[in-house]
């Protein structure tokens, strides 16, 4: 079970402390800071546009808000249930709340991660979101031609594996797993456009991601 968040374009920085557990705070715009807390619980919190401001209450629950434009509100109920609304081009007001459920996108370039294991990454294309309703249930939905489909089904993967039955998705050209920006991937980074998961550049991915424009 896992949370994980965008904070602005271009900039996806987590880190991890056990399986598929994402707890994430934001310092700055395009900047997250994450670390653990317990299985399958987010805790995140954000600071200026383009951010999300998100808190845990329980296992597989995200509590998510955030501010302006392009950026995502979201709130969960139950598990497997997604509540999605729109409120303009680009943004997404929703939620996930428990293992199997995938989170949506925030707006153009920006991408919210998944729920649980056998769940898909979402994408961060402009404009797009590809999400996971539970294991096994594979929801996609293409925005224009270049952006990744993520997988499902336990152990599958058409992009990339991330762990047993956990797919990772693609945002665009030479752009890795969960990540906002043109040839960004930050899976525990330091600063923008550096990746401690051994990225060596713009559009390169250790993920096993070999897309358009990076390797």
């Amino acid at each position: 079970a896992a949370a994980q968040a965008e904070a602005g374009p271009g900039v996806d920085d987590e880190a991890e402390a056990g399986p598929g557990e994402a707890d994430e705070a934001e310092a700055g715009p395009g900047e997250a800071d994450e670390a653990e807390a317990g299985p399958g619980e987010a805790d995140e919190a954000e600071a200026g546009p383009g951010e999300a401001d998100e808190a845990e209450a329980g296992p597989g629950e995200a509590d998510e808000a955030e501010a302006g434009p392009g950026e995502a509100d979201e709130a969960e109920a139950g598990p497997g249930v997604d509540d999605e609304a729109e409120a303009g081009p680009g943004e997404a007001d929703e939620a996930e709340a428990g293992p199997g459920v995938a989170q949506a996108e925030a707006g153009p370039g920006v991408a919210q991660a998944e729920a649980g294991p056998g769940v898909a990454q979402a994408e961060a294309g402009p404009g797009v979101a590809q999400a996971e309703a539970g294991p096994g249930v594979d929801d996609e939905a293409e925005a224009r031609p270049g952006e990744a489909e993520a997988e499902a089904r336990p152990g599958v993967d058409d992009e990339a594996e991330a762990g047993p039955g956990e797919a990772q998705a693609e945002a665009g050209p030479g752009e890795a797993q969960a990540e906002a920006g043109p040839g960004v991937d930050d899976e525990a980074e330091a600063g923008p456009g550096v990746d401690d998961e051994a990225e060596a550049g713009p559009g390169v991915d250790d993920e096993a991601e070999v897309a358009t424009g990076g390797g």
